[in-house]
């Protein structure tokens, strides 16, 4: 449904073609073509008519626009712009903006060890080789004990290039863009993955169990990746497969399990099962060199 109060709000702002147009304003300002409209919905999502049908047909986030500064250390400056997501990024080059993606870990109990190795055995996914829970080339049941690091993935089979007869391995537990809120403040980036945690896998978590280590910019889709991570009980792991089965709403059908290092080092030699494949990955956070380090230092303390 169409929130009327925030539209009528929303177009009151005075509307730029370009971005530089931004600095003769203190105010903020709407980069959005005049000859086109725009709705602000119930669920914080952006509709727009008059960008063609390809456009008009997603529904996104309202982004703040940002000039990014020191990606590593998540460092940027809000601008005075606001964009629909479809808009901004239909241009060229794409406006800059801020996404979050999390990585999701378990630290494994003497309880927890027996449950997964039989979530294993008893999961059969076989649409293509690699499509076996556990993603890694050392034997689970070598791997599987207390104290062991599990890694966590969705079995896309949507969205980017996931298919229900070739499901892909995304290295995240969630993701999403920061959007901005009702009085177009952006949101915070612990408020957005807990979000997309719960919409996505099913996993309620509170600000204080989100870790962020920071970010990239990935000059691809020119925005700043925030990249986080938690930890999750061993119960939550079922949970999850649960609740990702068939879960098509969300584009995923259950979820792979592994260890970060392992998964990190196939998908470096070869990136062709993972969402992405080959052409993500120069600009993925596990070709980060920095930011990589302060994960595995995370997952080292546990």
């Amino acid at each position: 449904m169409v929130n009327k109060k925030i539209t009528n709000k929303l177009n009151e702002l005075r509307r730029i073609e370009t971005i530089d147009e931004r600095k003769v304003h203190l105010e903020d300002v709407l980069l959005f073509p005049t000859g086109a409209n725009l709705s602000f919905l119930d669920n914080g999502k952006i509709e727009t008519q008059g960008l063609g049908e390809k456009l008009d047909n997603q529904r996104k986030d309202l982004l703040r626009i940002v000039e990014i500064l020191d990606p590593l250390d998540n460092k940027f400056i809000s601008t005075n712009v606001l964009s629909p997501r479809t808009y901004a990024e239909s241009l060229n080059p794409i406006l800059q903006h801020i996404s979050v993606q999390c990585l999701l870990f378990c630290k494994l109990t003497a309880e927890d060890v027996g449950t997964i190795i039989n979530l294993i055995e008893t999961t059969k996914y076989s649409k293509t080789e690699y499509d076996k829970m556990w993603i890694a080339p050392e034997d689970y049941k070598s791997f599987l004990r207390p104290g062991a690091i599990l890694y966590i993935m969705n079995r896309r089979v949507g969205g980017w290039d996931g298919s229900k007869e070739r499901p892909v391995i995304e290295l995240l537990g969630a993701g999403g863009h920061l959007g901005v809120d009702e009085n177009f403040n952006t949101i915070k980036a612990e408020t957005a993955i807990i979000n997309e945690l719960k919409e996505e896998v099913g996993v309620s978590l509170s600000a204080k169990d989100i870790q962020m280590f920071g970010g990239f910019h990935n000059k691809l889709s020119n925005e700043l990746v925030m990249l986080c991570g938690a930890f999750l009980p061993g119960k939550m792991v079922l949970e999850i497969q649960k609740y990702a089965l068939e879960n098509y709403e969300e584009d995923t059908d259950g979820i792979y399990l592994g260890s970060l290092e392992d998964v990190i080092s196939l998908y470096q030699k070869d990136a062709s099962p993972f969402a992405g494949n080959e052409k993500a990955k120069p600009t993925n956070f596990p070709s980060q060199k920095l930011l990589m380090e302060k994960v595995y230092k995370y997952i080292k303390n546990g």
